[in-house]
C-alpha cells in the first residue's frame, strides 16, 4: 500500500513504489474509486511538473492514462476528447465501464444550450485516433489501396457501408461486425474491441438515436433531443422573458438538423482537411448557402482552425473592414476606426472582432434574423472557448438572443461589460 502524500519524485523510480501504484490502480478499478484516483493523478501531475520530457515520465505514461480513464467523469470535455482521441483502446480494455463514465461527464456538461456539441467534439477526436485494432491492412470501399487498421480508418470503413445522410442503426452495426470482410480477419478479442469502439463513437456522433432505446425499453438514456428538420416549425412564444428564451432556443434547435446532416456530408467529402473545408466555406459564401456556411464554420471551430482561417483570408478581412467602417462611422472618430481596421490581422483573436465578423456574415450578408444569427454565434462561441462565450447571449430582460454590444475604446474594439 502506498501513501499518496508521502510520494516524492525520487521515489517514483523505485520498483516497490511502481508496484504499489499499480496495486492501488487495480483497487480503484475494482471499487470504481474516482476520488482516490483523482488524488493520485493530481499528486503525480504535481511531481512530474517540469519533468515531462524525462524517460521516467514516459514510463509512467500508461499510469496517467489509466488514472485519467478512472477520473473520466470529472475531466473537462477537452481533456476527455484528448484522452479518447489517443488512448481509447486502453480504456476499453481496462475493465471499467467507459460508456457509463463518459455519460456521467456529458450529463454534467449538458445544458439547454449544448446541442450535443460536447458529444461531437469527442467523436471528432476519436474519428482521427491512430490506435490500431488488428495487424492487417484493411480495404475501404471506393479506395484502391489498403490502409492501416487505425480506429480512424475503421470508422471510415464502417461509414462507407452506410447509405448517404443516414444515422446508423444498431442492426447496421451488427451486420457490419458480422459480415464485413475486414472484420472477419480480426481475432475474437480484436473484433470485440472494434465493436465497443464503434458503439462508443456512434453513441457520441449520433446521440439522438438513443431515443430508440427509450422507446423500446422504457428506460431513459440521458436527455434526448428530437425534432423535425423543417425550418418552418414554430412555437408559441410565452410572455415571460426567460421562458421566451427557452422557447426560441427549442424552436431554433428543431430547425438545425439540416446543418447537422450537412456537417456529416462535408466531413465525409473533405475528410476533415482544413484547406478543403476553407474551400467549401468560400463556395458556400459565394452561393449564399447559409446552412452549408454554418456547417463549415462549426467544423473549423471544432477543429481549432476557424480563427486562423479568418486571419489568412484577405477577402474576409476586406469585407469585415468595410463593415466595421460603415457601422462605427456615426459614433467613433475616423482615426480610431482606421486604427482598428488596419490591425484586424494582428488582433484576429479579439472576441469583439469575432462578434463583428459573425454579425457581418450572418445578418448583413446572409440576411438571417438576428435571433437565429445570435443563437448560431452562441454555438460557435462555445466551440471557440471561454473567451468567446459572450459574443452573443440570451437577454433575460427582453427575451431575445442578441450579439454582444461592442464599442471602440482607446483605439481598440471591445465588448461592453
Amino acid at each position: 500500500m502506498i501513501i499518496i502524500d508521502d510520494l516524492t519524485y525520487e521515489s517514483l523510480a523505485d520498483q516497490e513504489t511502481r508496484n504499489g501504484i499499480r496495486a492501488e490502480i487495480d483497487k480503484y478499478i475494482e471499487l470504481n474509486n474516482v476520488s482516490d484516483a483523482k488524488e493520485l493523478l493530481e499528486k503525480l501531475e504535481q511531481l512530474f511538473k517540469g519533468n515531462q520530457s524525462t524517460d521516467l515520465y514516459r514510463q509512467y505514461n500508461p499510469v496517467f492514462i489509466q488514472l485519467k480513464f478512472l477520473c473520466l467523469p470529472v475531466l473537462t470535455v477537452n481533456e476527455a476528447a484528448a484522452l479518447l482521441g489517443s488512448s481509447l483502446t486502453v480504456g476499453l480494455q481496462m475493465g471499467i465501464d467507459v460508456f457509463d463514465k463518459l455519460d456521467d461527464l456529458l450529463n454534467f456538461y449538458r445544458d439547454e444550450y449544448s446541442d450535443f456539441e460536447s458529444h461531437k467534439q469527442i467523436a471528432m477526436r476519436i474519428a482521427s485516433n491512430k490506435e490500431r485494432i488488428g495487424s492487417k491492412k484493411i480495404f475501404i470501399k471506393g479506395e484502391a489501396s489498403a490502409v492501416d487498421p487505425t480506429i480512424a480508418n475503421w470508422i471510415r470503413d464502417f461509414s462507407s457501408t452506410l447509405p448517404i445522410n443516414t444515422t446508423p442503426s444498431y442492426i447496421e452495426e451488427a451486420e457490419y461486425l458480422s459480415q464485413n470482410s475486414n472484420v472477419k480477419a480480426l481475432s475474437k478479442s480484436e473484433a470485440d474491441l472494434l465493436k465497443k469502439t464503434l458503439r462508443l463513437y456512434n453513441y457520441l456522433r449520433f446521440p439522438v438515436r438513443q431515443s430508440d432505446r427509450v422507446q423500446k425499453t422504457g428506460h431513459k438514456v440521458g436527455k434526448v433531443i428530437t425534432g423535425p428538420s423543417d425550418d418552418s416549425v414554430k412555437v408559441t412564444l410565452p410572455a415571460d422573458p426567460v421562458e421566451r428564451l427557452k422557447a426560441k432556443y427549442n424552436n431554433y434547435r428543431r430547425a438545425r438538423w439540416n446543418v447537422l446532416k450537412l456537417e456529416d456530408e462535408i466531413l465525409m467529402q473533405t475528410k476533415g482537411d482544413n484547406e478543403a473545408l476553407k474551400k467549401e466555406l468560400s463556395a458556400a459564401a459565394r452561393e449564399y448557402n447559409s446552412q452549408k456556411l454554418i456547417a463549415c464554420i462549426k467544423i473549423l471551430g471544432r477543429q481549432n482552425a476557424l480563427l486562423e482561417s479568418l486571419r489568412q483570408s484577405p477577402s474576409w478581412q476586406h469585407s469585415l473592414k468595410d463593415y466595421i467602417i460603415s457601422k462605427y462611422a456615426p459614433t467613433s472618430e475616423p482615426e480610431d476606426i482606421s486604427y482598428v481596421v488596419e490591425r484586424l490581422n494582428e488582433n484576429y483573436r479579439n472576441p469583439a472582432i469575432i462578434s463583428e465578423f459573425l454579425q457581418y456574415l450572418f445578418v448583413d450578408k446572409l440576411k438571417m434574423e438576428e435571433n437565429d444569427a445570435a443563437l448560431t454565434a452562441i454555438e460557435i462561441g462555445q466551440l471557440l472557448g471561454p473567451d468567446y462565450e459572450l459574443i452573443a447571449y440570451g437577454d433575460q430582460e427582453t427575451g431575445n438572443f442578441v450579439f454582444s454590444k461592442n464599442k471602440i475604446e482607446n483605439k481598440e474594439l471591445v465588448m461592453e461589460k
